[in-house]
């Protein structure tokens, strides 16, 4: 294993995991022209206006009799499918970075894995364990993976002391041609994932959830944080009464002009997890 081979992995992940949510960005598409088409004949035709809704019956069968139960009904109409095409496709977008934040994590891990055993002095002593320095002579990559992946608070302390092996990490970090700053973009990134795996998305209110995060990176100086960081991390959720869901659905940009250009939110923050591995990838292989 080597740092070529842990990083082409990771892109390889990542790149799926593009091609899924363009997939689903497709799929979302081709049902909403059909329910746009749909509503437009309801309107041009008041004949078929009684049939604009669809019924939808739910059921399971009851492990005492064999036999099926209802349990939910609910009648939908266009309106109320258009939504639920748009939550769909939000939910399998979450998901999808989801993944991608727990392959990026997984290739921190490798990549940590492989520095501590090409040089022990990268690792601190606590990472080892229990072991004296002489048994480590016939530790093999495999060892070092497992080490790496039970390291307390993983996968920040291994950004940790990524950083404290690597100061071009940190400057790079808040000096960059993007104007970001990528610890809060990789934190927020894994403030998301927690929301969306544990909570389905939902925070309990928007403004906590900053503060969760600045305090992380270490940004929050006792709430007098620079605004931009708020309008950074508040664009990843929705407006209005979705405030508190996070929404990495595309956003129309140019509205004013008949084209459909849109701001992929998905592709931005893979891109923030991307970029970071190639950071890493490049300084520690002494490619920067």
């Amino acid at each position: 294993m080597t740092l070529d081979d842990i990083f082409s992995s990771f892109r390889e992940s990542v790149v799926d995991l593009g091609l899924y949510q363009r997939a689903a960005k497709a799929t979302a598409k081709k049902e909403l022209q059909q329910l746009n088409q749909y509503a437009e004949q309801l309107k041009s035709n008041p004949a078929i206006e009684g049939f604009g809704s669809s019924s939808d019956a739910m059921y399971f069968y009851d492990p005492r009799t064999g036999t099926a139960r209802n349990y939910g009904f609910r009648e939908s109409s266009v309106e109320d499918r258009v939504k639920l095409v748009l939550f769909q496709k939000n939910k399998q977008y979450c998901w999808l970075l989801a993944e991608a934040y727990e392959e990026f994590e997984d290739y921190l891990e490798a990549t940590y894995a492989y520095l501590g055993s090409q040089d022990t002095s990268s690792w601190l002593m606590s990472d080892f364990g229990n072991i004296s320095i002489t048994d480590l002579v016939d530790k093999d990559y495999a060892w070092y993976l497992d080490r790496a992946k039970n390291k307390r608070d993983a996968p920040q302390s291994i950004l940790t002391r990524l950083r404290a092996l690597y100061p071009q990490l940190v400057d790079v970090e808040t000096n960059n041609k993007l104007n970001v700053n990528l610890k809060l973009a990789i934190e927020l990134i894994a403030h998301l994932r927690h929301i969306i795996v544990h909570r389905g998305g939902l925070v309990a209110s928007r403004g906590t959830f900053l503060e969760s995060v600045l305090k992380k990176c270490g940004l929050w100086n006792n709430g007098k944080y620079h605004k931009g960081y708020e309008v950074f991390v508040h664009k990843f959720f929705g407006g209005g009464e979705y405030e508190n869901t996070i929404s990495l659905l595309e956003i129309r940009v140019h509205p004013e002009i008949p084209l459909d250009i849109h701001h992929d939110l998905f592709g931005e923050v893979t891109g923030y997890l991307m970029a970071y591995a190639v950071l890493v990838y490049e300084i520690a292989s002494g490619k920067a």
